[in-house]
C-alpha cells in the first residue's frame, strides 16, 4: 500500500490523525465521556467523576472585565461564563474547540514524544514504521473518540462542517512539529509561526474574488514565496534552513519510490540532498551512483521500476526474501529479451517462432515458481502477471 501521505507527514502521525479525523468511512465509538478531563480544563487537578446533569456554577459578572474572570478548571464553567458574557455561540464553539483541540493535541504530544529527531530513520525503516503505526493506530482512535464526546458534552449537537478543517489544522500542526524538531523550541516556534502567515496569505491569494488572472497570481505567489524565504534565511542558520527544506522536499517520500531498498537514515538523508541539489537528471544519477556503488545503485534503480514494486508486494505478503524477488525481476527481464529477440528473427519459421515463444514462457513459469514458491507466485499471476500470457504474443 502507498503511504506517502504518511511518510512525509511525521512519518506517522500526520496520516492518523488525518485518517482517523477526516476518513469519511471512519465510525466514531461513544464512550463514556471522561469528566475528569472536562472538570480539568488546565490540567492542573484530577476533579472527582460529575454526573451530566449537575450543572455548574456561573459566575457573575459585575464589574469591569478581566478575562480572568472567565477562567475555570472546569470546562462547563469555563463553556457557561462565555456564554453569560454574551460571547455568540459561533465564538463560544471556536474558543471551546480550540481550547479541547489543545487539551488533546498536547496528549498526542506526549504519545509520539519518542519519535524526536528519528524523521530519516524511519524513512528508512518501514517495518519499523508500521509497527508504529499499528501500535499507535487504537491510542489516536480513542482520543478521537473522546475528544467528540468531550464537544459534544460542553457544546451539544453542533455542526460537523468544520471536522475536516480541525483534523487538517491539528495534523498539520503535528506534522510541522516533525519536520521541525532538530531545532531549538523557540527556533521552531518562529519557524511554524512563519510558515503559518505565509500559508494565509497564499491561501487568500488563491481564493480571491474575483479570481486573479492566472499570471497575475503566479507573479503575487513568486513574491511571497520570495519574501518567506527572506525571512526563514533571516531566522534560521543556512544549516537549519537546508535541512527543512531537504525535509520538505518531494525525495522525502522514498518509502514509495525505493521499494524493498536497505538504507539508513542517513544514507536516504544524503540521497535526498543530492535529488534537491543536482539540477540535471544526469548529474543525479552520476552523483547517486558515486555515493551507493556502481551494485547498490543498481539495487536503488529497481525499486524504482514498477515491474519490481509489483512482484515486491506480492512477495512481502508471503515472506519471500528480497534475493528471490531480484532474481524473479531479472528473470522477467531476461524473458522479455528474449521473446524481442525471437520475434525479431527473420530466418526462422513462424511455427517455430511461436514454439519458442512458448518455450521462454513455459520455461520463465517454472522459473517464477521455484523463486517465489508455489502460493506467492499464484498470488502474484493473478494480480500482475499478464505479461506471461504477453510472451506468447508473435507481435
Amino acid at each position: 500500500m502507498k503511504l506517502s501521505t504518511i511518510v512525509f507527514c511525521s512519518v506517522l502521525l500526520n496520516a492518523l490523525l488525518l485518517g482517523l479525523l477526516c476518513n469519511p468511512g471512519f465510525k466514531q465509538r461513544s464512550p463514556v465521556v471522561r469528566l475528569n478531563q472536562i472538570t480539568n480544563r488546565q490540567v492542573r487537578v484530577v476533579a472527582p467523576l460529575i454526573k451530566q446533569t449537575d450543572s455548574p456554577a456561573v459566575r457573575e459578572i459585575t464589574q469591569a472585565f478581566q478575562w480572568s474572570q472567565l477562567e475555570s478548571e472546569d470546562y462547563r464553567v469555563y463553556t457557561a461564563n462565555l456564554r453569560k458574557l454574551g460571547c455568540p455561540e459561533p465564538t463560544v464553539r471556536d474558543i471551546v474547540i480550540a481550547d479541547v483541540n489543545e487539551l488533546f493535541y498536547r496528549r498526542v504530544y506526549d504519545m509520539v514524544a519518542s519519535l524526536q529527531n528519528r524523521f530519516w530513520e524511519l524513512v528508512a525503516d518501514q517495518k519499523q514504521f508500521q509497527k508504529l503505526v499499528d501500535d499507535k493506530w487504537k491510542e489516536l482512535e480513542g482520543l478521537n473518540a473522546e475528544r467528540t464526546v468531550m464537544l459534544q458534552e460542553l457544546l451539544g449537537k453542533f455542526e460537523r462542517s468544520s471536522k475536516r478543517q480541525e483534523a487538517v489544522d491539528l495534523e498539520s500542526r503535528e506534522a510541522s512539529r516533525q519536520l521541525t524538531d532538530f531545532l531549538d523550541p523557540e527556533k521552531a516556534v518562529e519557524y511554524l509561526k512563519c510558515e503559518q502567515r505565509f500559508a494565509a496569505a497564499r491561501d487568500k491569494l488563491n481564493s480571491s474574488q474575483p479570481p486573479i488572472p492566472q499570471n497575475e497570481l503566479q507573479g503575487k505567489l513568486k513574491n511571497l514565496q520570495e519574501q518567506m524565504d527572506l525571512e526563514l534565511a533571516q531566522l534560521l542558520s543556512p544549516g537549519e534552513l537546508a535541512e527543512c527544506r531537504l525535509r520538505k522536499s518531494s525525495f522525502a517520500d522514498l518509502r514509495n519510490r525505493l521499494t524493498g531498498f536497505q538504507a539508513t537514515g542517513e544514507e536516504l538523508r544524503e540521497l535526498a540532498r543530492i535529488d534537491t541539489s543536482a539540477a540535471k537528471l544526469s548529474e543525479r544519477r552520476d552523483r547517486i551512483k558515486e555515493f551507493l556503488g556502481p551494485e547498490r545503485f543498481a539495487q536503488f534503480e529497481r525499486a524504482q521500476t514498477p515491474h519490481y514494486q509489483e512482484i515486491f508486494e506480492v512477495a512481502e505478503r508471503f515472506e519471500v526474501p528480497n534475493e528471490a524477488v531480484g532474481d524473479a525481476f531479472e528473470m522477467r527481464k531476461a524473458a522479455e529479451e528474449k521473446a524481442v529477440e525471437l520475434r525479431a528473427n527473420k530466418s526462422i519459421t513462424p511455427e517455430a517462432r511461436i514454439n519458442g515463444l512458448k518455450e521462454i514462457q513455459m520455461e520463465t513459469t517454472r522459473a517464477l515458481t521455484s523463486a517465489l514458491g508455489p502460493e506467492a507466485f499464484g498470488a502474484y499471476r493473478s494480480r500482475s502477471g499478464q505479461w506471461l500470457d504477453g510472451l506468447r504474443a508473435e507481435h
